[in-house]
Formats: structure tokens, sequence, C-alpha cells
């Protein structure tokens, strides 16, 4: 990440918060726990990816001599419109919760569907109004040297101008923010 960025430009990146901040994948996992432990202890993603978190993702930045390291984070709402909105794109059988429900017996994934059902809080409508969260982490590449008035020495070499491309903050998202597709799926 640094080597491709000049002195004095910044690094961000953010990630899907998987141990805690995925409520749909945390309510899910849980479930899991209650139907196969084995299963949720070898392929929760808030278990197997720690770098999901923030103190992780400070020092991550940090090591690797970024400086003026922040963590931020990204909360997404997620409506779904009922269970079955929620539920239906787990049988697509893409990802490890996905392709977990999908290497499940007909029993076997009935079980895992009532469980999970009475994990997810529900709303009187029926409806299921949880929170996805991400992590933001951004940190800036040390300052390039000078040598003289208006002059930087950095990848563009000594006296030349330095190049614009890549320095315009562009954002990861529309205005509006990520959106949840019809049948779970997110949108940005």
């Amino acid at each position: 990440m640094r080597a491709v960025r000049p002195g004095g430009g910044t690094v961000a990146a953010y990630v899907w918060d998987y141990g805690d901040g995925m409520a749909f994948l945390r309510h899910f996992w849980d479930a899991v726990a209650t139907v196969d432990p084995a299963a949720a202890v070898a392929l929760d993603e808030g278990r197997r990816f720690a770098l999901c978190r923030p103190e992780r993702l400070h020092s991550l930045w940090t090591e690797a001599g970024l400086t003026a390291v922040t963590t931020a984070p990204i909360d997404v709402r997620t409506v779904f419109a009922d269970f079955a909105d929620l539920w239906d794109p787990f049988l697509a059988g893409q990802g490890p919760a996905p392709g977990y429900v999908a290497s499940l017996t007909p029993g076997d994934r009935d079980r895992l569907r009532t469980a999970y059902a009475e994990t997810v809080p529900h709303e009187p409508d029926g409806s299921i109004d949880l929170t996805a969260r991400a992590w933001a982490v951004r940190g800036v590449r040390g300052r390039p040297r000078s040598d003289g008035p208006g002059r930087r020495v950095g990848p563009a070499g000594p006296g030349r101008p330095r190049s614009s491309r890549g320095s315009r903050s562009r954002p990861c998202c529309p205005p509006e923010g990520p959106t949840r597709r019809p049948g779970g799926a997110f949108r940005t």
C-alpha cells in the first residue's frame, strides 16, 4: 500500500466488521453454533477475519509506516421485508455462510433456518431491521523531501511536477451510501 502512494499521499480502505457489526451474519453464526458448533468455530468470518477490527486495522496501517492513522465505523441500516427476504440469499451457495447452507441436508437446513429465525429481532410488521458495519481506516505516507521552493522529490523525480493521478479522493459509494438490492445483495 505504502509503496504505491507518493509521499504525503493518503492510504485508505474499509472492511466489513464480520465479528460484531454485520448483524445478519452475527445472528446467522450464532444460530449455526446452536445446531452445529464445530462448523460455527471453523467457518464464522468473525473468528476467521481478525483483521476486520479497528484495533487491528490501526496496527496494520501503523506497522506499514503510515502516520495520522484513524479508524471510523460506517454503519448501514439493512432492513429486510420479512424473514424470507433475509434467508433466501443464503440459499445461493456463494460465500462462507451460503456455502455452508448449501452443504446441509434438507433437514439440517430446516433446523438452521428455524434457529436463525429465532435469533433475529422481528418488528411488529414482520420486517427485520439490522445494521451492517464496516470499518474505515486511513493513514498518511510520510511527506516527500523538498530540494528547493516549489520542487519536491517524489515519484515524479527531482524538479518535475508530480502527477495528480490517484491523488483525488473518490468516494467509495454513491452519495446516498450503499443500498440493499431485493434479495439481500448490496449495491454500492
